[in-house]
């Protein structure tokens, strides 16, 4: 397998990912809804939690529906799916440091603990993205011109 067959493989796959943490979202509303500590909230301020995790749903959706496509990009070697690729990989990567820094402590999905499998879900997401940025970086980047603001 090519080296970009493989990236763009992994692209897709990192779409599809994300469309499953997207559904993820979407459930999520319902199972934390049990949660004592949620339950507990006044309603506006439950009503802001469910609001946030669809919204994060929504931007997931997004997310992998580009990467999806984006992947197609990657394999006829366009510049831009490689830079969204490894934005992807830089947001997931954010994503990684930021459970390690604020563990979600929340129970849902018959989960008392979510942080020890989202951690590492995260970790394979992020390298969904971040192998194929690095696979391709030295392809994509040759012959680059960068602006010096010299007209001449």
């Amino acid at each position: 397998m090519s080296k970009k067959k493989l990236a763009s493989n992994l692209f897709f796959a990192g779409g599809i990912a994300e469309l499953l943490v997207a559904v993820v979202h979407f459930l999520m509303p319902f199972t934390i809804a049990q949660a004592g500590e949620i339950a507990n909230l006044p309603p506006a301020y439950q009503d802001y939690v469910f609001h946030a995790t669809i919204a994060v749903g929504f931007c997931m959706t997004a997310f992998g529906l580009l990467s999806i496509h984006f992947s197609r990009e990657l394999l006829a070697g366009k510049r831009f799916a490689w830079v969204f690729c490894l934005s992807q990989g830089i947001l997931w990567t954010a994503r990684v440091v930021s459970e390690l820094m604020l563990p979600v402590r929340v129970p849902m999905f018959f989960l008392a603990n979510p942080t020890v499998v989202i951690l590492p879900l995260v970790v394979a997401i992020a390298l969904l993205f971040l192998v194929p940025s690095l696979i391709l970086w030295k392809d994509l980047l040759r012959n680059v011109q960068l602006y010096t603001g010299d007209q001449s």
